[in-house]
């Protein structure tokens, strides 16, 4: 089982998926996605909407993925991850200007 973000779910539903990518997922025994993917899939549905992607979105996940509930720790964790890569591609942009 391999736990997937955002950016694979959505290339799952594009019209023209990477073939790469559906060839690994062939390969693997399943696939997992956190709570925390299916609310980001949401909000940009919500700021975006597009019904197509809406459908295959909850045909893909319905179909193809396992849900995983995100503890208080693990999203402590990943905010101060995320925060931490975000402060680091801050100060590298700014190196640049």
């Amino acid at each position: 089982m391999f736990l997937c973000d955002t950016n694979v779910v959505s290339e799952f539903v594009r019209p023209r998926p990477s073939r790469r990518l559906l060839e690994w997922a062939e390969e693997v025994p399943g696939i997992l996605i956190s709570s925390v993917t299916v609310e980001e899939i949401y909000y940009g549905l919500g700021w975006k909407p597009n019904p197509r992607i809406l459908t295959a979105v909850e045909t893909f996940i319905a179909e193809r993925c396992e849900l995983v509930p995100v503890s208080p720790e693990i999203a402590r964790r990943s905010g101060g991850m995320r925060g931490v890569f975000q402060h680091a591609a801050r100060r590298a942009r700014c190196r640049t200007c």
